[in-house]
């Protein structure tokens, strides 16, 4: 059976999945077809993983990259919120090459991403994407269209 396709019996469930600490956030639909949520970053202490995969994001060199870290977010925020193994993980998240579905949900973490640099609360100067650094040429297409560069 290729990636993606699952019989809804196989299904991994996402509300019985979830964990006792499960935070409501963006909620995205997924290849499964479910809907998803995820988590905002940790507000009561320090959140290194969720800063450090934020800001690579704003540091990415191209699109590529910035979809790769995009990604190891969402897969991030997933973990935070439901406690699938790395197996599972592959049927939300396996779309099939150049799928509809798979660009809708690049473009709700994009959006997600550009939403939420807009309240960063993450490490000091220099690692926030806000200020100036923002309207640096490296920066700068974080606010373009999601397929160009």
């Amino acid at each position: 059976m290729g990636l993606g396709v699952f019989p809804r019996e196989e299904m991994l469930d996402e509300q019985a999945r979830r964990r006792s600490t499960f935070s409501e956030g963006t909620t995205i639909r997924l290849a499964d077809g479910q809907f998803w949520s995820l988590p905002g970053r940790r507000s009561d202490h320090s959140d290194p993983e969720y800063d450090a995969t934020f800001v690579a994001i704003f540091e990415a060199e191209d699109v590529a990259e910035r979809l790769r870290a995009e990604l190891a977010l969402t897969i991030l925020l997933l973990s935070r919120n439901s406690d699938p193994t790395p197996e599972q993980f592959q049927e939300p998240l396996g779309f099939p090459p150049d799928s509809p579905s798979l660009l809708e949900m690049q473009r709700a973490v994009h959006e997600m991403v550009l939403d939420r640099a807009r309240t960063w609360t993450g490490p000091g100067p220099g690692s926030a994407p806000t200020g100036s650094r923002r309207d640096s040429p490296k920066r700068r297409w974080i606010r373009m269209p999601l397929n160009e560069t």
